[in-house]
């Protein structure tokens, strides 16, 4: 916890009224980025798509344009575009939208062969959408990073429980120490809704601030999981012989 402060407290310092439009123009940057990559002739198709828009459609952006200023209250990296992943699937509509305005106007364009150019217009326009989704590395490259972090997440904490599992003991609690350089939006603790029944707490490793945890439960056997270097380990917690006189029995033995 103490190392997302360090991460949010500073973002969360220079986040004021005064610099909420350059947050707005950062944020909308990055929105397009993630979206339409360099590929600016899909972002150019997304405006044509805005003028030719059905109803429902402009409803459904304008929900998008509620959820981006209602997000403004919130301090958060531009890039971090988690919060706004409703609002993809409308944008990629509007392209579409805009690339079958443009097939439609070629088909216009072409009065003797309009019927075989409608004919033609669904199956052009499904084949353009695969050969720019091919020819869009930015967003590519984007969604690859994002699915090998959401793919890494669960295996980072299926480790951590498998450890977990083999501890031994009735009541355990576990003194989580993370790495210098762990991500903060990745969490090993917990809050169980019934702390005394649980089997195991998962809780920070707060130093000195551990004894009051352990005073507070002495029917717990305390572990250490630690993520070192090269590899995780999860061993028997050192306690320090200063505290032993603390505690009402040496932790750790029956």
């Amino acid at each position: 916890m103490a190392k997302f402060n360090d991460y949010a407290r500073p973002m969360h310092a220079v986040h004021t009224a005064d610099r909420l439009p350059q947050e707005l123009k950062a944020r909308l940057l990055q929105l397009r980025s993630g979206m339409w990559g360099g590929n600016y002739f899909l972002y150019l198709l997304a405006i044509v798509g805005v003028l030719v828009m059905p109803l429902p459609v402009a409803l459904a952006l304008g929900t998008c344009v509620l959820v981006v200023v209602a997000y403004l209250w919130i301090a958060h990296q531009p890039y971090w575009l988690i919060y706004y992943l409703e609002l993809f699937p409308v944008l990629a509509l509007l392209s579409a939208l805009g690339l079958w305005q443009f097939v439609t106007l070629v088909a216009e364009l072409a009065p003797r062969r309009v019927g075989r150019a409608r004919a033609l217009a669904l199956p052009a326009l499904v084949t353009s959408l695969g050969v720019v989704g091919w020819l869009s590395l930015d967003p590519q490259a984007s969604f690859s990073l994002w699915r090998g972090r959401l793919a890494m997440a669960p295996r980072y904490h299926e480790s951590f429980h498998n450890l977990v599992a083999q501890i031994p003991e009735r009541k355990a609690v576990v003194f989580v120490r993370y790495a210098p350089n762990a991500d903060v939006h990745l969490s090993l603790t917990n809050n169980e809704p019934d702390a005394s029944a649980a089997r195991v707490w998962t809780v920070h490793d707060l130093g000195d601030e551990n004894l009051k945890l352990l005073q507070a439960a002495p029917d717990r056997t305390p572990y250490l999981y630690e993520e070192l270097p090269d590899r995780h380990v999860l061993r028997p917690f050192p306690v320090p012989d200063e505290w032993k006189s603390k505690l009402t029995r040496q932790v750790g033995q029956r």
